[in-house]
């Protein structure tokens, strides 16, 4: 793969992760206060994820792209629930979630070419 597929692939996947935790923070949203406006923001959202994710695969492979997306969006939800809602989460709870990121990210790494 050259190189501006690679940018284009990742630019792709933190579209992906960006679009669903906006839509996952709206869906939080309007089960709280529910409102037209939020509602509407958030079948935006996930309307445009799936745009991107169409258009992701022309660039990229389904697990690349899928898997990359996961992750990123794993991250942020855990950093929106601690920084946005006041959620506790106790020491070994991130050091375990740091292990999983890490070892999701080392999958997404391309194996090294045998000669």
């Amino acid at each position: 793969m050259d190189a501006p597929r690679v940018w284009l692939a990742v630019g792709a996947v933190i579209a992906l992760a960006s679009l669903d935790l906006l839509g996952a923070y709206l869906a939080k949203e309007f089960s709280t206060r529910p409102r037209w406006l939020v509602l509407a923001g958030g079948i935006l959202a996930f309307a445009m994820l799936f745009i991107v994710y169409v258009k992701s695969l022309s660039v990229a492979e389904l697990w690349t792209v899928t898997f990359g997306w996961v992750t990123l969006l794993e991250i942020g939800v855990v950093v929106l629930d601690r920084l946005r809602f006041d959620t506790h989460i106790p020491p070994q709870k991130v050091v375990l979630g740091c292990a999983i990121v890490i070892l999701q990210i080392a999958l997404l790494l391309p194996a090294a070419s045998s000669t």
